[in-house]
């Protein structure tokens, strides 16, 4: 059966190709009224006629396609971003295609090397092990660019960050005046811009306390589920064990947490939970997670408004939005 052409949406809806192209486009050259809108779009059903993409690219000279990278998309934090992400490029008729790098540096470059190939009108990468190199790759390639978490020390690269070593330094004074003194941290990746924050704003909290930091308190996971639970009963197997732990991410906060209860301990009784980004599971586990909030879907929004003006050549008042954080305190700590 041959695939219906615009010209038989045109001739159904008795208008011109044009009208049909303006309809389905949007654009604004031409005043449709909303009969002929209507009865344009009824011909499209009717017909079941889909626009050829790669027509309308070679016109346009763009692909209406984004592509976002993440680390994690097992951590909840990411598709909360990526809906974000979604829900304003879909206004702008903009698809989204989503990559997940797994943290891996091999992958992330994959994923850079996709996009150039592929030509897609931009990218939003959550990405750790990126250089100046790699971001002039894409720059080059015309395609607009924008990043989550890291300006990867590019002076042309539009990023959304938020203060993660202010945010980490107010978890760790929380429990400074709630009394604790021997507070625990398990750090986050120290490859990447996060891990290193976090870490450097839990040590400088308790330094500006006085308190010392204590090097047999400081273990390393990775922000994915199952790499703090080991760490966590290591750390209360201690001659004396923390009364807190800060722990740099919901998901390992809530691995951390359930794997002490099912050794018996007590949240916050035993011992005092504090995690970091305020995903939905900080609320489904019980007592609920005293965590750091991040703006997760403003960020998200942020990056595609920035991505848009790139790609519409808007101009861009800023280059990096920062956002604050907030300390949600719960029953953990």
């Amino acid at each position: 059966m041959k695939r219906p052409s615009s010209r038989d949406v045109a001739l159904r809806a008795g208008v011109s190709q044009a009208t049909v192209s303006y309809v389905i486009n949007g654009e604004r050259k031409l005043r449709v009224s909303p009969e002929t809108r209507e009865r344009v779009l009824r011909a499209i059903e009717e017909l079941g006629y889909q626009p050829n993409a790669a027509a309308r690219a070679l016109r346009t000279q763009r692909t209406q396609l984004v592509a976002l990278l993440t680390p994690d998309l097992a951590n909840p934090f990411y598709p909360i971003l990526a809906q974000a992400i979604q829900d304003v490029l879909q206004e702008h008729s903009f698809e989204l295609l989503i990559a997940n790098s797994r943290g891996i540096a091999s992958q992330e470059r994959h994923f850079l090397d996709t996009v150039v190939q592929r030509g897609v009108d931009g990218a939003i990468v959550v990405a750790w092990h990126l250089d100046h190199a790699d971001v002039d790759r894409v720059l080059q390639a015309g395609i607009a660019f924008v990043s989550v978490g890291s300006d990867f020390g590019h002076e042309l690269v539009c990023a959304v960050a938020s203060r993660d070593q202010r945010g980490a330094a107010e978890a760790v004074r929380y429990l400074i005046r709630k009394g604790h003194r021997r507070i625990a941290h398990i750090a986050g990746d120290q490859s990447t811009p996060p891990g290193r924050l976090r870490l450097e704003g839990y040590c400088r909290a308790m330094e500006a306390a006085g308190l010392t930091v204590d090097e047999s308190l400081l273990v390393y996971g990775d922000f994915t589920r199952g790499s703090a639970a080991p760490l966590a009963r290591r750390l209360l197997a201690q001659d004396v064990p923390p009364s807190a732990i800060f722990v740099a991410n919901d998901t390992m906060a809530v691995d951390a947490m359930l794997s002490l209860q099912e050794l018996g301990y007590q949240v916050p009784h035993d011992i005092a939970i504090v995690g970091y980004d305020d995903t939905p599971e900080a609320q489904f586990v019980r007592p609920q997670l005293t965590t750091v909030r991040q703006p997760i879907a403003p960020a998200g929004r942020a990056a595609a408004d920035l991505l848009l003006k790139q790609i519409l050549s808007a101009p861009i008042q800023a280059r990096r939005i920062i956002f604050d954080t907030e300390l949600v305190v719960r029953g953990s700590a």
